[in-house]
């Protein structure tokens, strides 16, 4: 009785196969037409079935279309399925394609640290282009006093902080985001010119604070 379960069960996986086979031979070869021509998009649609079966080589033809419609983290992400030793189709493209984008990945990797110490080495003054900001005064008090009132005396769950970025010598954006805890939110911006100490509010939001 086991056996002849056994012996039913083994031709239905055939039959399944003997099925299957015909419609994941045709997707495949339907991806690689679709990467030969470009459209890396629908031949990663082309190659799902494919994949999942383990067929021939649509692991790695998939995780190629895929990539070349990615950005550079999905596309690292997609090329760790690609063997470094894999001879099939497409295998030159795949290769130049790998070492492009290991070397906008190292120049995108440089150019965050090389950002990363700009932003550090300028940090102090940044932060001394918010305080002139805070310190500032609008009408009789200074605009953190009047954001501390105003969240003492009317929002309870008012919050808010501050941003800056360089825009020329010496000059800075400043922002205050806002967010007054009854569902709205608005920024206020400022320039500052870190050398005259002069701070200018450059939006409507900013200018209500001062009339």
């Amino acid at each position: 009785m086991k056996k002849w379960i056994i012996v039913m069960m083994g031709i239905g996986l055939l039959s399944v196969y003997s099925c299957s086979s015909p419609y994941l031979e045709e997707n495949y070869q339907k991806g690689i037409q679709l990467i030969t021509e470009g459209r890396y998009s629908d031949a990663s649609v082309s190659l799902v079935r494919p994949m999942k079966a383990n067929y021939k080589h649509a692991k790695v033809l998939y995780a190629y279309a895929s990539a070349k419609t990615s950005g550079l983290d999905m596309r690292e992400f997609y090329l760790r399925d690609i063997p470094a030793s894999y001879d099939g189709p497409f295998s030159d493209e795949i290769r130049d394609f790998r070492l492009d984008t290991e070397k906008k990945i190292l120049i995108a990797k440089l150019k965050a640290e090389e950002e990363a110490k700009k932003q550090k080495a300028i940090q102090p003054t940044i932060n001394k282009a918010i305080e002139l900001v805070k310190n500032d005064f609008a009408l009789s008090s200074s605009v953190e006093y009047r954001m501390i009132r105003a969240k003492r005396e009317f929002y309870p769950d008012l919050t808010w902080f501050y941003s800056a970025k360089q825009i020329g010598p010496s000059k800075f954006k400043v922002e205050q985001l806002v967010d007054n805890g009854k569902g709205e939110s608005f920024t206020r911006e400022w320039e500052v010119n870190i050398s005259t100490k002069e701070v200018t509010p450059s939006n409507l939001a900013a200018m209500n604070l001062y009339r």
